[in-house]
């Protein structure tokens, strides 16, 4: 397998909490589920 890209990475965590949640999540609810820095989950 190649190499793991982190962006790529975190966005299909992302992907699979929505899946996992049904689909409505808000930011902070991804922040805090995934224990990631706020800005990463914003999305402008």
């Amino acid at each position: 397998m190649g190499r793991l890209v982190p962006a790529v990475t975190r966005g299909l965590d992302i992907l699979e909490l929505f899946l996992q949640q049904g689909g409505a999540l808000s930011a902070p609810d991804i922040t805090r589920k995934l224990g990631l820095p706020r800005a990463p989950a914003c999305m402008n």
